[in-house]
């Protein structure tokens, strides 16, 4: 998969001479909406984009992303004794925004259901997860290559305490995709009050357009659009018809962007560990010889780890719910998504 904006940016640590593991990478934080550049397959389910708070990206985003966020947050639970699957605790939505027609097959949620919106009609939409309160959808008319290939549009909730428009764009980063500065105005239609920010310069004659305002329940909404020939109507339509009463059954499946692959032939297999839980996990190698985690790790909400390991190696995830194991396959590049519903595979 092309890395428009990559959501991760990971640094690669090689093994040490002698080790029988594959040595993980620090962690780094995932990448806020910039389009990405292969997605998973979408169900009726990094990185990066901007940077806020530990890190959000600004522009680039989810489709395969360039900047990235995070938070951090103290880890809770201990582990069992056994694995098991994590279950999801999710917290009551917030009061309702407007809500859409529930028939129209354009409004999707992610996999937490903490907000439903329209998205263009027949495009690819997937869940992403930045850090503590940071959940977002991004859409694409074609998932196979760069964002700015087709365009895409993505939407952020952000519901970190305290935050306004104003301190949003101040931990913001630019996006690498585009050249000119971003120059910022105020926003002011359809009941929203925020700020419009807008990059020009960016691939295949795109401008890029950041929206962020704030919503009723007093998060911020933060829409961004690939803008050609002034067309901004997937931005328009998702910021007038975000709502956190979510009733649509349409859920984007998360996304995943792929790691570079392993240069070291003793551990030719490189995977990301993506961390969706809104707390602090752990994770490490499950040594077969002493049936003991080696080289445990802690990853933090929307946090990355890429290790190279081998076919058949076994990471244990110490989970809010207990810890829960995982079996690499023979395949070079793989990302596994670390979400309250279990330890997520996604094939891009």
């Amino acid at each position: 998969m092309t890395d428009q904006n990559p959501p991760f940016d990971p640094t690669t640590q090689q093994p040490q001479t002698g080790q029988e593991w594959a040595p993980h990478q620090q962690p780094q934080p995932a990448t806020a909406p910039q389009p990405r550049s292969s997605w998973p397959a979408v169900l009726g389910i990094g990185v990066v984009m901007l940077l806020i708070g530990g890190a959000i990206g600004y522009f680039g985003g989810p489709l395969v992303l360039d900047d990235d966020e995070s938070i951090e947050v103290a880890a809770t639970g201990e582990a069992a004794t056994t694995p098991t699957t994590a279950t999801s605790t999710t917290a009551a939505p917030a009061e309702s925004t407007t809500v859409p027609p529930v028939s129209s097959v354009d409004v999707w949620t992610g996999p937490d259901g903490t907000f439903q919106v329209e998205l263009p009609a027949g495009w690819e939409v997937g869940a992403d997860f930045y850090g503590v309160g940071q959940r977002a959808l991004v859409a694409s008319p074609d998932q196979s290559g760069d964002s700015y290939d087709a365009g895409f549009v993505s939407v952020v909730n952000d519901r970190r305490p305290g935050l306004t428009p104003e301190s949003y764009l101040a931990q913001a980063s630019e996006s690498t995709k585009c050249t000119s500065a971003p120059t910022t105005q105020p926003y002011a239609e359809g009941g929203f009050t925020g700020l419009l920010t807008v990059e020009t310069g960016c691939p295949n004659g795109y401008e890029l357009s950041l929206v962020t305002v704030t919503a009723p329940d007093g998060s911020v909404i933060a829409v961004r659009q690939a803008v050609k020939d002034g067309d901004t109507a997937a931005l328009d339509r998702a910021l007038a018809t975000f709502s956190t009463s979510v009733a649509t059954t349409q859920v984007a499946s998360v996304r995943c962007s792929d790691p570079a692959p392993s240069d070291d032939a003793g551990f030719p297999v490189s995977v990301l560990f993506v961390n969706h839980f809104e707390t602090t996990i752990s994770f490490g190698y499950l040594d077969p010889s002493t049936a003991e985690v080696a080289d445990a790790t802690t990853l933090e909400p929307g946090f990355t780890s890429n290790p190279y390991a081998r076919e058949g190696d076994v990471y244990r995830f110490t989970l809010p719910s207990g810890p829960a194991d995982h079996t690499l396959t023979a395949d070079p590049i793989q990302c596994v998504v670390v979400t309250p519903a279990g330890l997520v595979s996604v094939d891009n």
